[in-house]
């Protein structure tokens, strides 16, 4: 890696910069669309989000969360659950707000039956 001086500030730089990290002055090609499309997320979510969401690492019990749910997911080759980004943020208003899993009511035993 070669340092060069940025003209603005004569801040030592990479020669790969595309901004002074000191000043903050344009001293490289600025690509808009290269640099607009690494700030688009990708369509699909990563295994990390998902791991994050389910909260589970194996691919069959991410599966099983994502049918509870009713949540639109597909299979790759490997059997890993594919879901679209779009989908949960159309369906669900965004990541943060995932429908749970309803919880089973907790009924008392028919003491009667029993006899006590």
């Amino acid at each position: 890696m070669a340092l060069i001086d940025c003209a603005e500030c004569a801040g030592a730089i990479s020669h790969r910069a595309l901004f002074c990290p000191h000043c903050g002055y344009i001293c490289g090609n600025l690509d808009l669309e290269a640099l607009m499309a690494k700030m688009i997320p990708p369509p699909l979510l990563t295994k990390l989000e998902l791991r994050a969401i389910t909260g589970l690492a194996q691919k069959s019990r991410q599966v099983k969360w994502l049918k509870e749910r009713r949540i639109p997911h597909t299979l790759n080759a490997f059997r890993e659950p594919l879901v679209l980004r779009e989908q949960l943020i159309v369906c669900y208003g965004g990541l943060g707000s995932l429908p749970r899993k309803p919880k089973r009511e907790r009924t008392e035993p028919n003491w009667a039956a029993i006899g006590l």
